[in-house]
């Protein structure tokens, strides 16, 4: 019995958690979607209040395998009367995590369920436009394929025929994409003073043994 604390108690110790907070959520993915890889989209949000967030959740269609880069480029976008106006924040993931959602995407292929670091995001309340694009923000897509999911939830979003300049916005009523905007938490690794009270704990139980 004193053994099997010992375990857990070494166990609990030596695991980093991280726990995830979804701080807001557009909805999950439907068998729609729109085109990111040649064609800028982004989706309006309403933030009711303030919140801080360092993860964007995006569901990814790709028509072939393989076929997607990985390569995603993201942006939050001030409101101008309805349409994107200038961007408050931005970057890139060139290796976000990725995983198989279950959720089917179109003939069979499933829809990756894709995490992107965006680093430490403040938001106040308020309206918003976040964009995904494949590759970084303003520049043409690498030619790979990636289709962002749409979401169940009502809403508009709008779209640019030029990715580069990103000057006239259009407004499409009636859809939403996808998205949730997460807060995540490292709890840090056990420290060489904890490792060393680790280690002499378990001499102590030896011994006594």
């Amino acid at each position: 019995m004193k053994h099997s604390i010992l375990t857990a108690t070494l166990a609990l110790a030596l695991t980093s958690i991280a726990p995830a907070a979804i701080v807001y959520n557009n909805g999950t993915p439907n068998n729609f979607y729109g085109n990111i890889a040649g064609v800028a989209h982004a989706d309006y949000f309403t933030l009711n209040q303030a919140l801080s967030f360092n993860t964007i959740r995006v569901w990814i269609g790709d028509i072939s395998d393989g076929g997607f880069s990985g390569d995603l480029g993201w942006a939050i976008w001030t409101d101008d009367t309805g349409l994107p106006g200038s961007i408050l924040h931005s970057g890139a993931d060139n290796a976000p995590t990725s995983s198989d959602s279950g959720i089917e995407f179109n003939s069979g292929r499933n829809y990756l369920q894709v995490d992107i670091d965006t680093g430490s995001v403040d938001l106040n309340a308020g309206n918003y436009w976040l964009q995904i694009h494949e590759n970084a923000i303003g520049q043409t897509g690498d030619g790979s394929n990636a289709f962002w999911a749409f979401s169940s939830s009502s809403g508009n979003y709008a779209v640019e025929p030029d990715e580069v300049n990103l000057e006239n916005w259009r407004i499409e009523p009636n859809g939403s994409f996808a998205f949730q905007l997460i807060q995540t938490t490292s709890v840090p690794e056990p420290t060489s003073t904890t490792l060393i009270g680790l280690a002499s704990l378990t001499l102590i139980f030896r011994r006594r043994r």
